[in-house]
């Protein structure tokens, strides 16, 4: 993340301490910052993840030993030759870092210059996925719980390159992208019943579980992410402004019906009150 652990501390800090009304919330914006949040979240929903180990940078410091016997179990249990370490406030793929039949000491090296060069409190354990990057990754858009629009994303020579669905003129295939909305539907009804309703929102879906290219994870989900005009087939920008108008109407009108409410609880109570010392 740039600028750092400090400068998010302040971020945050400072939209906790306004009397503005903040979207999304602080709360919402640490679930999913946080990954280990969300994805533990949809892991207990039953959501297809990758497996994945969270590294404690404090826990390492406090007991290298053992954390990286827990980190040699995680390797030998699963039987990865090829793993992925990635920082948890990380974005652009800052502090990623990939092993080829994994040694202890080349992790163990690894995470030292993590503790001594950057200011990240946790970090990610993974299996590398051969076919992640041979097939698109799936971006899906979603504004007000409603699908807008999805994009393919791969990375060549260690460049973005992105493609539309075949439908549109690209090239990432339509039925595969079917799925993955049907799957972004629940996740975001499940959002909405459990945390907040999400003005805009991106589920991405990665390829492939168990090596199977018809069967996507859900590798991340952000709750404002970088948006790009040409990402659409048309244009969206106008109905991301007509969604943030309408949800801050919403959610005027729910406060002065709540505030509606609260007032007329505490007329009866006041007429109960008055009721019973008469009696």
């Amino acid at each position: 993340m740039e600028g750092g652990i400090e400068l998010f501390n302040n971020y945050i800090n400072t939209l906790s301490k306004t009397t503005a009304k903040v979207y999304p919330s602080v709360k919402m914006q640490k679930f999913i910052l946080y990954k280990k949040l969300y994805m533990q979240y949809l892991d207990k929903k039953g959501y297809e993840i990758i497996n994945t180990k969270y590294i404690s940078m404090n826990s390492y410091k406090n007991n290298k030993t053992k954390e990286l016997n827990s980190i040699q179990k995680y390797i030998l249990n699963n039987d990865y030759n090829k793993i992925i370490f990635k920082p948890e406030l990380s974005a652009f793929k800052r502090g990623v870092k990939i092993y080829k039949n994994p040694k202890i000491k080349s992790i163990e090296t690894y995470l030292n210059k993590i503790n001594k060069t950057t200011d990240y409190k946790n970090l990610l354990l993974q299996p590398f996925l051969e076919n992640f990057n041979k097939y698109w990754e799936i971006k899906t858009y979603w504004i007000l719980g409603k699908h807008i629009f999805s994009y393919g994303q791969k990375f060549v020579n260690d460049e973005g390159v992105f493609t539309k669905p075949v439908s549109k003129g690209g090239k990432l295939d339509d039925k595969k992208i079917l799925p993955c909305i049907k799957i972004g539907k629940k996740i975001i009804k499940d959002l909405f019943n459990d945390k907040e309703i999400l003005v805009q929102c991106r589920i991405d879906f990665g390829c492939c579980v168990e090596n199977d290219i018809n069967k996507y994870f859900i590798n991340e989900i952000e709750i404002s992410p970088t948006l790009n005009e040409d990402d659409s087939h048309t244009p969206y920008f106008n109905k991301l402004s007509e969604a943030i108008v309408k949800h801050l109407s919403n959610s005027k009108r729910s406060k002065r019906t709540k505030s509606k409410r609260s007032k007329r609880t505490k007329s009866k109570r006041s007429k109960s009150k008055r009721s019973k010392r008469s009696n």
